[in-house]
């Protein structure tokens, strides 16, 4: 089993006269790009990142919040262009995951859960796998379509056990909050 640890994020990472993700991927082989979920950085931006770090070297992205929060998983046209752009980042970046971190409020019903199939039916995600960050509770009905859609479930191991079990485990630590 291969084990990658990382942070979210590369900015602290401050070296005297180096690039802090040039610093960065000499401590660590992997980061999660959390930035991309405000904002969507240019291609050119994305490009350079791939370049600052060795070839062995991991990336997984983060979903823009359009499409987890502003559009909660609905297949509206925004939301697809929004996770079509986020696809586009983890290819140039040749990311195998893509995070899709939902808000404590959204409540996964069935009809959320056709929302989600849907959306993700509309873009081509052909050798990224996607990492389901449920804020608001996994249901039974949510648990068996990640099961059957191989959805990796993002949780905190200091904290939780995943209810999936597919080849990879993800885990971001939270900490324990207020």
């Amino acid at each position: 089993m291969r084990f990658l640890v990382g942070a979210g994020g590369w900015q602290y990472f401050k070296i005297p006269f180096m690039d802090p993700l040039e610093a960065y991927s000499k401590a660590f082989d992997f980061v999660e790009v959390n930035s991309t979920f405000y904002v969507f950085p240019t291609l050119k931006t994305v490009k350079s990142w791939r370049q600052k770090t060795p070839e062995n070297f991991e990336f997984t992205v983060r979903c823009n919040r359009k499409v987890t929060h502003k559009y909660k998983l609905k297949p509206t046209v925004e939301a697809v262009e929004a996770l079509e752009k986020t696809v586009e980042i983890c290819r140039v970046l040749k990311s195998k995951i893509l995070i899709l971190q939902t808000p404590p409020t959204l409540k996964f019903t069935q009809e959320k859960i056709r929302d989600l199939e849907k959306l993700l039916d509309k873009v081509d995600l052909t050798g990224i796998s996607i990492a389901l960050e449920a804020r608001g509770g996994v249901t039974h009905e949510l648990q068996s379509f990640m099961i059957e859609n191989n959805v990796i479930h993002c949780v905190d191991l200091s904290v939780e056990t995943p209810l999936t079990r597919p080849e990879t485990v993800y885990s971001r630590l939270f900490g324990k909050g207020e």
